[in-house]
């Protein structure tokens, strides 16, 4: 079942450290609809959760690597997340005018009102 949007929040990872390096702006997503499905049988059993992804978006706005970095407990929402994050696109982040690929966290959460990727932005590691 594919839900029909989506709201993203990204969380930004640390990057180096130290020096007179301009903050990274972070990357912005382009949503036309919600990439993830929200897995049928878990919403035919009313279960909701939330996978938290580690997602690489590059200086030309597309995810080349995508891994769990909190499980929701379920295997088809982590599996969900996971697949649906690889078809999100977005404005690049970028350091003063360059361009720069950066690591994001995405919190996916699944719920029965909508399949959604919330979250506060956060500087992590």
């Amino acid at each position: 079942m594919r839900i029909p949007k989506a709201l993203l929040l990204l969380v930004p990872l640390g990057i180096g450290c130290g020096g007179k390096e301009e903050p990274v702006e972070l990357p912005r997503p382009l949503l036309a609809e919600s990439p993830f499905e929200f897995p049928i049988s878990l919403w035919d059993a009313g279960v909701e959760g939330e996978t938290r992804l580690m997602v690489r978006v590059t200086a030309l706005g597309e995810v080349d690597s995508v891994y769990v970095k909190e499980s929701s407990g379920y295997p088809e929402f982590d599996s969900a997340a996971v697949a649906g994050a690889g078809n999100l696109k977005f404005i690049p982040g970028r350091r003063g005018e360059k361009r720069v690929a950066h690591w994001v966290v995405l919190p996916v959460r699944f719920t029965k009102d909508s399949a959604s990727v919330t979250g506060a932005p956060e500087q992590g590691t």
